[in-house]
């Protein structure tokens, strides 16, 4: 089974819990977004599948965070944080992706180029699915409505993979 991107709505008083005991993280049943396709989204949107987070380039967090907090509860070890007040920036930059431009460049991709860039998931998206390029294309769709929604809500956002 594929690894996925969990990512779930908190609040700053959550995310100052789940700092002070990581292994909350476990409990957590908030409002929340998967997505399989993580590190093809990260390669296209970021141009690199496994991004450093940056404020300047903001859908670079959008998967991992800007904090990571360190937790042997989880199967990865770790979780990455959103604060509130930096959801507003992701939420915009995913509102101006061109989803049709997305699509086709998940379409034109090469399958070795992918594996090289560490595109983990983009084989089993390519091997496993008739239309990648829609496919990743309603998945950003998603992710978008998601941080629009942490944005409208005042919420952060934590995330893991497993």
């Amino acid at each position: 089974m594929a690894m996925a991107a969990h990512l779930q709505l908190v609040t700053d008083k959550e995310i100052d819990a789940l700092i002070k005991q990581p292994a909350r993280i476990n409990k957590l049943d908030n409002e929340g977004y998967s997505s399989y396709w993580y590190t093809t989204i990260n390669f296209f949107l970021c141009g690199d599948a496994w991004p450093s987070a940056s404020k300047k380039k903001p859908l670079t967090a959008m998967f991992f965070g800007y904090e990571t907090i360190d937790t042997a509860t989880l199967e990865n070890g770790n979780f990455g944080v959103i604060r509130p007040g930096d959801v507003k920036a992701i939420a915009s930059a995913l509102a101006k992706v061109n989803l049709e431009k997305l699509k086709k460049q998940v379409e034109d991709a090469d399958a070795d180029e992918m594996a090289e860039a560490e595109c983990d998931d983009y084989e089993l998206l390519v091997t496993d699915d008739e239309d990648p390029g829609k496919t990743v294309a309603e998945d950003v769709r998603g992710l978008c409505a998601f941080y629009e929604n942490a944005a409208k809500l005042g919420r952060g956002v934590v995330m893991y993979s497993s």
